[in-house]
């Protein structure tokens, strides 16, 4: 959606989520996007089936940057499942942190957040609350966080920064 405006498109995530934006536009925003945007991109799902870290090792040559759509429905190579023991979960987040080394690729995650990092508050999570592992929030060189702040705005945290300062808010209005 963020591509598709600075490309021109008049189309709103909730248009692509549900799939109402025209298909013959969004072909077009796709073509656009693989002609005018440097770079690849690699989105994993559990859409073709259960994804692991070597799902992402298997792809590392054909983009730059892959997305995993989330970390909790991942499997480790022996066909164990993230969500079933915070030990599973821990060793795909190492799987995934060794592919991008090795194949000098970056690796965005998703991940969702256990029960006490959904307070009443305004603030987002820390990492700490990340779901099934500390391994995650250890593994990953920058964690960003989210939360609904309005109707229109969100707010970010970004808890962890490898290379740079941490410990920041920022927002987003749309």
């Amino acid at each position: 959606a963020l591509l598709a405006v600075l490309l021109g498109y008049e189309v709103s995530y909730s248009e692509l989520r549900d799939r109402t934006f025209s298909r013959r536009e969004y072909k077009a925003l796709l073509a656009d996007i693989r002609d005018n945007v440097p770079g690849k991109f690699f989105v994993v799902d559990s859409t073709s089936g259960p994804i692991s870290p070597a799902t992402v090792a298997a792809h590392s040559e054909a983009a730059d940057l892959h997305f995993v759509d989330y970390i909790g429905l991942m499997r480790n190579t022996d066909g164990t499942r993230s969500v079933d023991d915070w030990r599973n979960a821990a060793s795909i987040s190492n799987q995934l942190k060794e592919v991008a080394q090795a194949k000098s690729t970056r690796v965005v995650a998703l991940s969702q957040i256990n029960r006490e990092g959904d307070t009443g508050g305004w603030k987002p999570p820390k990492s700490k609350h990340l779901s099934q592992a500390d391994a995650i929030g250890q593994d990953a060189d920058v964690i960003i966080t989210a939360k609904k702040y309005s109707e229109s705005a969100m707010t970010y945290l970004l808890d962890k920064n490898r290379g740079g300062i941490g410990n920041r808010l920022f927002w987003t209005n749309f």
